[in-house]
């Protein structure tokens, strides 16, 4: 579990945005290097299949990562945007979300491999909660 939290503290840390890195030199066969958009190289010991995005979630959808995912924030399934791509995005199971609060044992029961977090509230959420 400290793993986890740990986890979830570096993403915050690093902002949340994560690219999958050029295959380079220092890719090491079996691995999975990710690089932050402050070119924080993070290396996994492989290629993420479960993924919980408790920000982000528009991502899902421009990477096409659906069928990966199997937790959203809370938020998603108000986010308006969201709802017009993917209405759908309701069924994907929520531990919570950043501004209110994740449950820990709902997200550990997710089973990810890495966890996207965000370090800022998305705007349209900031506008509403005004």
């Amino acid at each position: 579990m400290r793993f986890l939290i740990f986890l979830v503290l570096i993403v915050v840390a690093l902002g949340g945005c994560v690219q999958p890195s050029v295959q380079s030199e220092e890719q090491k066969p079996g691995k999975f290097v990710i690089e932050d958009m402050t070119g924080k190289k993070i290396e996994l010991e492989k290629r993420p299949e479960r993924v919980v995005f408790l920000a982000g979630e528009s991502w899902i959808y421009a990477l096409g990562v659906k069928d990966k995912v199997v937790g959203v924030s809370r938020t998603a399934y108000t986010n308006p945007i969201l709802l017009r791509i993917d209405p759908k995005i309701v069924e994907i199971p929520s531990p919570g979300d950043l501004s209110s609060g994740v449950n820990i044992e709902e997200l550990l029961k997710m089973n990810p491999d890495i966890v996207i977090v965000w370090d800022e509230l998305p705007p349209y959420k900031r506008i509403n909660s005004r």
